[in-house]
């Protein structure tokens, strides 16, 4: 198995450990009968909540096994885009998982904190 892949299968593991997600998958039929939200629209919006935990997982899993790295070094990596991890670690930061440990340059050096193994994602929505 590619290391690619195994990165995305850890990543999507932990993602389903997400309380947010939870809620929401078990919520579902409550809010689609109620007319909260259609059908699709909670499916859209269940993608994308999975699709931030998977992302926020492989960011910090890249950083537990690899330590402190910065923006660039993460976007390379994982092969997303710069903003898109900006946007992850301001609110990795907010929730305390990761925290800067020093500056490379231009750039700041992000390490993920000692929090004990839980989601990367407490907030009830962004």
């Amino acid at each position: 198995m590619s290391e690619a892949l195994r990165r995305k299968l850890d990543a999507a593991t932990g993602a389903f450990k997400d309380e947010r997600l939870r809620w929401l998958v078990g919520r579902s039929e409550e809010m689609v009968l109620s007319g909260k939200m259609s059908r699709e629209e909670f499916e859209d919006r269940v993608n994308g909540i999975l699709q931030t935990e998977i992302e926020r997982w492989l960011i910090l899993n890249e950083l537990k096994s690899k330590g402190p790295q910065t923006i660039e070094a993460l976007s390379k990596t994982l092969g997303l885009t710069h903003r898109r991890i900006l946007e992850h670690m301001i609110a990795m930061r907010w929730l305390g998982r990761v925290s800067v440990v020093e500056e490379e340059g231009d750039w700041y050096l992000y390490a993920a904190t000692g929090a004990p193994e839980a989601s990367p994602e407490k907030e009830t929505e962004r």
